[in-house]
């Protein structure tokens, strides 16, 4: 987090004892909201990976669906989802990468099932000059069938793109939850950028990789941490 600005993130997580789950702030005091997108059992729809499937690039000459359609400000924009390649007309929800274009005020999208009325809770959380990508894992709606509707908060119109990377229905893959490991020791690099990890042989050990320190043993893994960089339409 950063200090004074709103973020969102999407957060798959195992449910503990009285179906409770326990969110811990490393900081600073915030406040937060938090909103319940689906949950896994063992009667539930299964999930398919596939390889990304654009459905939308509503930037001008992108050859792709929506081309030139920005969002408008404080409007929407509804996309079809189910149909298009890898994704069956049967699929009950989708699995999406949505990136915020270059947008040219500050706001938010909020991602609904067309055809509902469209909830308060936002998707994407966007900055005036920032590309941002974020996962959505979106329910498809009835009007039209299998099509999901975007709202733009902002004063002024935004490009958007969707790629479709999955979706849910019919028999497909389980989720299985795992326990998160205990902390890593990175704190021990003061450093405005944590170390990367590198996996090493035996595959239970890592190496950390950072400039100008040795690499070091270690007997856990931690996600790797580093800037990300969003290049519109890759």
């Amino acid at each position: 987090m950063v200090s004074g600005v709103a973020a969102n993130n999407e957060v798959t997580v195992p449910v503990g004892s009285g179906g409770q789950v326990s969110v811990y702030n490393s900081g600073g005091t915030t406040n937060i909201t938090i909103d319940v997108l689906g949950y896994y059992s063992t009667n539930g729809s299964g999930m398919h990976a596939i390889n990304p499937a654009r459905a939308a690039d509503t930037r001008t000459g992108s050859g792709q669906p929506y081309a030139g359609q920005p969002i408008p400000a404080n409007g929407s924009l509804t996309v079809q989802v189910s149909g298009i390649p890898a994704v069956p007309t049967t699929a009950a929800t989708a699995i999406l990468q949505v990136t915020a274009v270059n947008p040219t005020a500050n706001g938010y999208l909020i991602t609904y099932p067309a055809g509902t009325t469209r909830p308060n809770a936002s998707n994407l959380n966007y900055k005036s000059g920032a590309t941002l990508t974020k996962e959505v894992t979106a329910t498809l709606g009835s009007n039209p069938a299998g099509a999901v509707t975007f709202y733009n908060s902002s004063s002024t119109a935004l490009n958007v793109i969707v790629d479709v990377t999955g979706y849910v229905g019919g028999v497909g893959d389980t989720f299985t939850p795992l326990s998160p490991p205990e902390p890593s020791p990175d704190r021990r690099y003061p450093k405005r950028l944590r170390p990367a990890l590198r996996w090493t042989d035996p595959p239970q050990q890592y190496s950390v990789d950072s400039s100008g320190d040795r690499p070091r043993r270690c007997t856990r893994l931690r996600a790797v941490d580093r800037p990300q960089r969003h290049r519109a339409g890759k």
